[in-house]
């Protein structure tokens, strides 16, 4: 009777410990973190300068109330956003003078030189959908 209690206590041990660990053939598999690259390239290009204009940009930030701002994806999505834009103007035959991390810091001289300055405030709006957003 004692063996056959203690062989019993055994097959449930058991049961429980394989039952609970994971399965080789699991269907979830775990996705690596993915990376998102934001490069525009312009399909044709002036010669620098040929605009006569010269153009003072501003570092684009996200608005005050979008509080995303800080995190990995948006940062990186703004610093490509930066550098196409200035890309941008630069093929399209523009001068320009900057980028200026906001617009107060660009002193007297370069705001009188300017032909104009452009500022970008980004500000993401989201709307839940079953699934995701879109």
């Amino acid at each position: 009777m004692k063996h056959l209690l203690t062989l019993l206590c055994i097959i449930t041990f058991g049961f429980l410990f394989f039952a609970s660990s994971p399965s080789k053939n699991s269907s979830s598999t775990i996705q690596a973190k993915q990376t998102f690259v934001f490069d525009y390239k312009t399909a044709s290009i002036n010669n620098p300068g040929s605009a006569n204009m010269l153009v003072s940009l501003v570092r684009p930030r996200y608005a005050s109330k979008f509080s995303f701002g800080n995190s990995e994806l948006f940062t990186h999505f703004r610093e490509f956003m930066e550098k196409d834009i200035e890309e941008l103007l630069i093929d399209k035959g523009y001068q320009v003078k900057g980028p200026y991390s906001n617009f107060d810091d660009m002193v007297f001289d370069d705001r009188k030189g300017s032909d104009i300055a452009i500022d970008i405030e980004i500000e993401p709006e989201f709307t839940a959908q079953e699934g995701g957003c879109r």
